[in-house]
């Protein structure tokens, strides 16, 4: 929970948060040579945790999303990684002024890759008209997602993101004037 991991034979704990599988396992092997000679250690993920992101631009609700995708299979469910079309449809889908040919994701770039931040840059378009899911990534904790503004309204882009299940199905509309209810 802390981002410790405790209860190693021999050594104390090692702070695990921001690295990467091959980076803990070489600050393991590390520790462990202090006690073993030539030591072989294998690292799994066992389960996902839920990712913090968040979801800025023009999105209908931009804000700090927990995301925690599940998919039933079976009578199970499972736990799968939470991509880029899923921060977008928890954030209830996009504005009519999105420009989804030029999404850019932030990400804090692991230690041994230089540390910092990174940009990528999607077309998410690409995605929903001709579902290459290359563009659809996976979000880490911490992932910053940017849907810019368009510099002018595409039509074929509103149509495309409208005839997908990334806004929400129903819209509350609020009429005033000179109406009977």
């Amino acid at each position: 929970i802390d981002g410790n991991i405790r209860g190693l034979p021999e050594i104390d704990e090692v702070y695990a948060v921001g690295m990467t599988l091959k980076e803990l396992k070489k600050e393991l092997i590390k520790k462990f040579q202090e006690f073993i000679y030539e030591p072989e250690i294998d690292l799994l993920i066992s389960d996902y945790r839920d990712v913090k992101v968040y979801v800025s631009g023009e999105v209908s609700s931009p804000g700090l999303y927990n995301l925690s995708i599940t998919e039933k299979v079976g009578s199970g469910e499972i736990k799968k990684l939470a991509t880029v079309f899923d921060a977008i449809k928890i954030a209830e889908g996009l504005t009519n002024n999105a420009d989804i040919s030029k999404i850019t994701v932030v990400r804090n770039n692991s230690l041994s890759q230089g540390g910092g931040k990174i940009q990528a840059y999607i077309n998410l378009l690409d995605m929903i008209e001709n579902g290459d899911q290359e563009t659809n990534i996976n979000l880490h904790d911490g992932d910053r997602i940017i849907v810019p503004k368009s510099k002018s309204i595409i039509m074929d882009q509103i149509l495309a993101i409208n005839r997908t299940n990334l806004n929400p199905d129903l819209i509350t509309v609020f009429i005033t004037g000179n109406v009977v209810k």
